[in-house]
C-alpha cells in the first residue's frame, strides 16, 4: 500500500531522469525517517525544480537512506514519463495528487463514506435495525430481514427453545428450519409459547391450528381447537416425519407481532417433509395457528409430539421491522 506522512520535505540537485540524491531541509522530516528503505516501502512524492518549469509526482521508494527511486510517474510536466530535470535545486516532498485526496464529508458518528455521481459523499447512519443495501445506483438503508440468530441441533435435545425478548422491535419473526430430523420415526413437530422468557412453556388446551396438505388435497388439522400445542403437521399420520438422516422436514415459520397484548399470538408456516412410509413420500403442508389468550409471547419452543428428541437440523431466525 502506498504510504503518506506529514511534513516530509527534502531537496536535491540531481539532473536528468536518474534517481534523486536527497539532502535535508532544516525543521522538516526526511523520507528515510518517515518510510524507511526498500522496494516494499512505497510512498507518494512530488518533485519541483525551483529554477525551471519542471515538476513530477508519482510513487517511489528509497534504495538507501538518501536516494529516491522514481518508480511510477502519475503526472507532471512530461506527462506520465520521467522528467529530464535540468540544473537547479529541486524541492521533494510527500504529497498526494488531488484526484486521490478526500475532504472528509462525515459529520456524525456512524456516517459512511460513499461516492456519489462524481465525488466522495456522506451517507448518514440509518435508523435502528435498518440494513445497508443497493438501489442499483447507490447504497441506501432498507428494511430487508435482519439475521438475528442461528444454530445447529446436536446431542439429541428434547426441545428447541428460542428466547425472543431481544427482538420486540420487530413486527414479524421468521424461523427457517432445515433438515429437521427426530430420533423417533413418525414424529410430528409441535410448538408452544412462553410469557416468562422461557422459564415455562404454556401447555394448557388454549392453542388452535389449521393445517392443509397439498399432497392429499385436504384439511388435515383434525379439528385442532383448544389443544395443548400447535401441531405444524396437523393430525394426519401421512404427514408425520421419518427419522432417517435423508428424511426429516424443512419449515418456513412466521410469528407476527409477538410482543403485542392487543390480540392472540398468531403464526403461519409452510412445511415439506418426508414421511415414515415404507417408501418415504414427500408431503407438503401449510397451516396457521394461534394461542387464544392475549399475551406478550417472549419465547417459543419447538418439540416433537410423543416425546421424541431431536436428532439433527439447522435453523436461522430473521426479524422484519
Amino acid at each position: 500500500m502506498v504510504a503518506v506522512a506529514n511534513l516530509v520535505h527534502q531537496q536535491s540537485t540531481t539532473t536528468g531522469t536518474s534517481d534523486q540524491t536527497l539532502t535535508t531541509v532544516n525543521g522538516k522530516s526526511d523520507f528515510n525517517t518517515a518510510f524507511g528503505t526498500g522496494g516494499s516501502n512505497v510512498f507518494y512524492y512530488l518533485i519541483m525544480n525551483q529554477a525551471a518549469a519542471e515538476y513530477e509526482y508519482g510513487t517511489g521508494h528509497l534504495s538507501s537512506s538518501t536516494v529516491l527511486v522514481r518508480d511510477t510517474v502519475i503526472g507532471g510536466s512530461n506527462g506520465t514519463s520521467l522528467v529530464n530535470f535540468s540544473a537547479g535545486t529541486k524541492d521533494i516532498c510527500c504529497d498526494i495528487e488531488a484526484s486521490k485526496q478526500i475532504i472528509n464529508p462525515l459529520t456524525t458518528r456512524g456516517d459512511i463514506l460513499v461516492r456519489d455521481a462524481s465525488l466522495p459523499a456522506r451517507l448518514a447512519l440509518g435508523a435502528n435495525f435498518k440494513i445497508l443495501q443497493s438501489n442499483g445506483t447507490d447504497p441506501v438503508w432498507g428494511d430487508n430481514p435482519v439475521p438475528l440468530t442461528s444454530g445447529t441441533i446436536s446431542g439429541t435435545p428434547t426441545t428447541l427453545d428460542l428466547v425472543l425478548t431481544s427482538y420486540t422491535a420487530f413486527s414479524a419473526l421468521r424461523f427457517i428450519g432445515r433438515c429437521l430430523v427426530p430420533t423417533t420415526d413418525g414424529s410430528q413437530l409441535g410448538l408452544r409459547f412462553s410469557t416468562d422468557g422461557g422459564s415455562t412453556y404454556i401447555s394448557t388446551a388454549s392453542y388452535q391450528h389449521s393445517v392443509y396438505s397439498w399432497t392429499t388435497g385436504a384439511d388435515v388439522s383434525g379439528r385442532g381447537t383448544n389443544v395443548s400445542a400447535i401441531n405444524l403437521h396437523g393430525t394426519n399420520a401421512s404427514s408425520s416425519v421419518g427419522n432417517q438422516a435423508a428424511e426429516g422436514c424443512d419449515v418456513d415459520f412466521w410469528l407476527y407481532d409477538q410482543a403485542s397484548t392487543a390480540h392472540y399470538t398468531r403464526s403461519n408456516w409452510h412445511m415439506t417433509s418426508h414421511n415414515n412410509a415404507a417408501t418415504p413420500q414427500l408431503v407438503h403442508t401449510m397451516g396457521g395457528g394461534a394461542y387464544q389468550v392475549v399475551q406478550d409471547t417472549d419465547a417459543i419452543r419447538f418439540l416433537w409430539a410423543g416425546g421424541s428428541t431431536w436428532a439433527s437440523g439447522n435453523w436461522k431466525l430473521y426479524g422484519y421491522p
